[in-house]
């Protein structure tokens, strides 16, 4: 265990540091300069322009400046915002809660969809019912995020009237409310989701059903549900492990359309109004901040391996 954990963070380095190369040369590429986003339309000496630009560390060469944001970032600094002055650190650690709150609501509307589906397709291999989780399955996979949320903005809040169209509420103050914000979002990540862990269950359900030890177990007269629960469905659960830890991953970074057409107030909205405002260092600090977050959920996935398969615990 221990070693795993070093050759997780031996990984890590490397990972981040391609990862900020990257996202800090993209993001100089982006037409428009940071300073006119701050003075607006105005008419502002080009003295003050300058000091403006030497004051955000925008007048030094493209390797200085990141040099100067991977030092700071060392000791803990992400910067301060461009158009704000606040401190990045302090910005993403009140975003980024709400974000993983989401991520954590769209994962278990995903597993609590799929898991049913993936076993009773396997289960009832070329019938209706797995005609039926397939199709599911397909336009989950196929439907973009933000199209499905409007969707479901038109049908259960404009249509129905049952459910809030927009905004957050804080899941310790009001959880009632906090409750009906987060049902729609979630869904709509969820449902996307859940057609990828839909496939994974039922191949590897399939998969396992078909094997020695399965037949051997029904020879022995065990009963199907015991054969298919007790035994099957652990070992097809570990590819499953995998696919549901990468797209809880991934949830962060797809979660940026989500949240814009629900106005839920994540990284993701951060992100992007950051983008617009052309401020660099919030956009460099969530990407950061996301990058970091999907290899720890990578090295907890890889922990669960060795629980499911005790087998793996030796290798």
């Amino acid at each position: 265990m221990i070693q795993l954990l070093a050759r997780r963070v031996v990984v890590l380095v490397p990972v981040l540091f391609f990862m900020s190369v990257i996202v800090f040369a993209i993001l100089r590429l982006i037409p428009g300069d940071p300073v006119d986003v701050i003075v607006g339309a105005e008419q502002v000496d080009p003295q003050v322009r300058q000091a403006l630009r030497a004051e955000l560390g925008l007048d030094l060469s493209l390797p200085e400046q990141y040099a100067r944001w991977v030092a700071r970032v060392l000791r803990g600094d992400l910067g301060r915002s461009v158009r704000s002055r606040d401190d990045v650190l302090a910005l993403i650690a009140d975003k980024f809660p709400k974000t993983l709150l989401l991520a954590v609501a769209s994962a278990a509307v995903a597993v609590l969809v799929a898991l049913p589906l993936g076993i009773v397709a396997a289960l009832c291999r070329n019938t209706l019912a797995d005609y039926g989780a397939m199709l599911f399955a397909l336009l989950g996979v196929s439907i973009p995020n933000f199209w499905l949320g409007i969707l479901l903005v038109i049908a259960f809040s404009l249509q129905l009237a049952w459910l809030p169209s927009q905004g957050y509420a804080s899941l310790v103050a009001q959880p009632a409310q906090a409750l009906k914000h987060l049902i729609l979002p979630a869904l709509t990540l969820g449902l996307a989701m859940a057609g990828v862990v839909t496939r994974m269950v039922r191949s590897s359900v399939l998969e396992e059903i078909g094997r020695e030890y399965v037949r051997t177990a029904r020879a022995k007269g065990m009963s199907e549900r015991t054969v298919v629960w007790k035994h099957a469905l652990k070992n097809a659960l570990i590819p499953t492990v995998t696919v549901v830890g990468r797209q809880f991953g991934t949830l962060l970074g797809g979660a940026v359309g989500v949240e814009q057409v629900f106005s839920w107030p994540g990284i993701g909205w951060l992100a992007v109004q950051a983008i617009f405002a052309r401020d660099y260092p919030i956009v460099q600090g969530v990407v950061l901040v996301v990058g970091v977050f999907f290899v720890l959920v990578n090295t907890v996935v890889d922990i669960l391996y060795t629980v499911l398969d005790p087998r793996l615990r030796v290798a």
